[in-house]
């Protein structure tokens, strides 16, 4: 047991047609859950072709701190759309009976969550909370670029047409060569970023929504010329009417909008055993 066993924590999830890969991302919230004196599970789910229902209500059996919320909005065609609204889900039981908890962790269900946790190593970010306030961590030269934003890459590196592959690869060097000059102590301030894993204290993301929308003129609050950008000399075309966008993104903005002050941090090591 922690020494942080006197707090409380919401772990929560997004499943859908995952079933190769819960046994390993429920077995990480099993290990995660010892880590506070209370805690709930929330796993929004979609129905599936294959048996991750079953998995996740043999995972809940009759346990009274296992949550499932079946994602009734599916509205769209979009999977970025239908993430949202179930992850909204999930916010709307946080803030119908958890909001005085302390902390929110969420993490991905499918494969990008399957590797397993170093809980040890998590345990020590959760010690050293006043450093952060939302935190994701790094991957192995695999960082999640649909959801990763920081200066000066505020933009949605899949809205570059024909020429996204080279702004992907661009920002991937970027971040990897930031993070490489940082010790296992320190952070980088981002705008967004997942991962596979994120922790937020609770009372920063109250009332926030995930959003699939692509929004371009959420640009200007960052003074962003977005029509046109420079990366490596080369000059790309922004496609202004670019729909899709990570959820993460417009939820990790609207935290920040809601507190100006909170620190959006994503650490150079890696929590995950890959």
């Amino acid at each position: 047991m922690s020494d942080y066993n006197n707090k409380s924590c919401v772990i929560a999830g997004y499943a859908i047609d995952c079933a190769d890969s819960l046994p390993y991302s429920l077995t990480n919230i099993i290990q995660m859950t010892p880590l506070f004196e209370k805690f709930d599970v929330i796993i929004a789910y979609d129905e599936s072709t294959d048996n991750t229902f079953e998995l996740i209500n043999k995972f809940k059996g009759n346990r009274d701190d296992v949550h499932l919320i079946l994602n009734t909005n599916r509205l769209s065609p979009l999977k970025n759309i239908n993430n949202a609204n179930a992850k909204n889900s999930i916010m709307q039981l946080i803030n119908m009976k958890f909001k005085d908890y302390d902390y929110f962790i969420l993490l991905d269900l499918d494969s990008y969550g399957k590797s397993q946790l170093n809980i040890s190593l998590l345990n020590q970010f959760i010690k050293r909370d006043k450093d952060w306030d939302i935190i994701s961590f790094n991957r192995n030269n695999n960082n999640d670029m649909w959801a990763l934003r920081y200066n000066p890459y505020f933009m949605n590196p899949f809205a570059w047409g024909e020429n996204y592959k080279d702004v992907i690869e661009h920002t991937k060097k970027d971040i990897q060569n930031k993070l490489s000059k940082l010790t296992v102590d320190q952070y980088l301030e981002v705008a967004s970023s997942f991962n596979g894993i994120a922790i937020h204290k609770m009372k920063y993301i109250l009332d926030c929504k995930f959003d699939g929308k692509h929004d371009a003129e959420l640009l200007k609050k960052f003074d962003i010329v977005y029509n046109c950008y420079i990366f490596v000399k080369k000059e790309f075309k922004f496609q202004t009417n670019y729909y899709h966008e990570s959820e993460y993104v417009n939820f990790y903005y609207d935290a920040k909008f809601k507190n100006p002050e909170i620190k959006i941090a994503m650490s150079p090591v890696n929590i995950f055993i890959e």
